[in-house]
C-alpha cells in the first residue's frame, strides 16, 4: 500500500510538474551518506542524526535549484546560554514518548518549568546585589 501511496505522488508531481524527491531510493541515502543503523531510530523512521542529514540535504537543494538563501538564526547563534531551549525541547520529547501526541502539552509545560526552577541562580562576582 505504501508503494501505491508514493506512485501517486510521484504521478501528481509529474502531472502538476512538481520537483518529487523520493526518499526511498537508495541512491539518495548514499547521496547523503545516510546510515541506516545510526541514522535511523527504528526500521522506517530517521533519528535526530537523520533528519540533519535530510535536513542539511533538502537545504542545499532548496539554495542550489530555487535561489533560496540560507537563513540563519542570528537570535541562536548570538545567545551563549542555550539550555532553556533545549530543555524544552529535550522534555517535550520525552512528555511526548510518554503521553502521547494527544496528551503531552501540559506534562511537558510542567516539566520545563520544574527543570528551569531547578537551576542554581547565577552570581556575578563583584556585584552586589539587594
Amino acid at each position: 500500500e505504501d508503494v501505491k501511496k508514493y506512485n501517486r505522488l510521484q504521478r501528481y508531481a509529474e502531472e502538476h510538474e512538481l520537483a518529487f524527491i523520493d526518499f526511498n531510493e537508495n541512491h539518495i541515502y548514499h547521496k547523503i551518506g545516510y546510515d541506516f543503523a545510526i541514522d535511523n531510530a527504528d526500521s522506517g523512521h530517521g533519528n535526530a542524526w537523520g533528519a540533519a542529514r535530510i535536513t542539511s540535504y533538502l537545504g542545499k537543494l532548496l539554495q542550489n535549484q530555487y535561489g533560496l538563501a540560507e537563513k540563519t538564526d542570528i537570535q541562536w547563534e548570538e545567545t551563549k546560554e542555550h539550555r532553556p531551549a533545549l530543555t524544552g525541547v529535550a522534555c517535550s520529547l520525552i512528555s511526548l514518548l510518554v503521553f502521547g501526541a494527544k496528551n503531552f502539552i501540559l506534562p511537558a509545560m510542567a516539566l520545563i518549568v520544574l527543570c528551569l526552577s531547578l537551576k542554581k541562580p547565577q552570581t556575578t562576582k563583584g556585584v552586589d546585589h539587594l
